[in-house]
């Protein structure tokens, strides 16, 4: 019996121990429920992908909605910021999830990072246009503004 109990309690923590990001991630969404509705924090960082990475940022990356607004409704802060300075709605806008971009917006997020359209020519835009290379999506959110 207490074997038993001791096996219960290991296997308990081990699920406390993953990340609400990793959760949101899997979009487990009955887990992540479980997860907040146990206390577990929705503004607690990750260091993956980047320092600062929170579970709103994983639902904007993976454009699920429904987990955003789960997190939202259980506190996750709109304006939490990687190391990089970016946050939840850049991941969305940079991403291509506009679903979840429209849902932070209408949470009250502001966009931090200028829109090609908001941004002013350079001299090198004016002259000639590049040829558009292809890059790794989290290349925006490491470089820092």
């Amino acid at each position: 019996m207490i074997g038993l109990m001791v096996a219960a309690y290991a296997q308990g923590q081990a699920v406390v121990a993953e990340s609400l990001a990793k959760v949101v991630e899997r979009g487990d969404l009955a887990g992540l429920r479980t997860r907040l509705s146990s206390g577990a924090n929705p503004n607690t960082s990750d260091t993956t992908p980047v320092k600062g990475w929170t579970p709103l940022m994983a639902a904007a990356y993976s454009g699920n909605a429904e987990a955003a607004r789960i997190l939202l409704d259980a506190g996750a802060t709109l304006d939490a910021k990687t190391e990089f300075g970016r946050t939840a709605l850049d991941v969305a806008v940079a991403g291509g999830k506009p679903q979840v971009a429209a849902l932070l917006r209408s949470r009250g997020a502001k966009d931090t990072v200028p829109s090609a359209a908001q941004a002013p020519p350079s001299a090198a835009t004016t002259a000639v246009a590049a040829p558009a290379l292809p890059r790794p999506f989290f290349q925006p959110f490491m470089t820092k503004t």
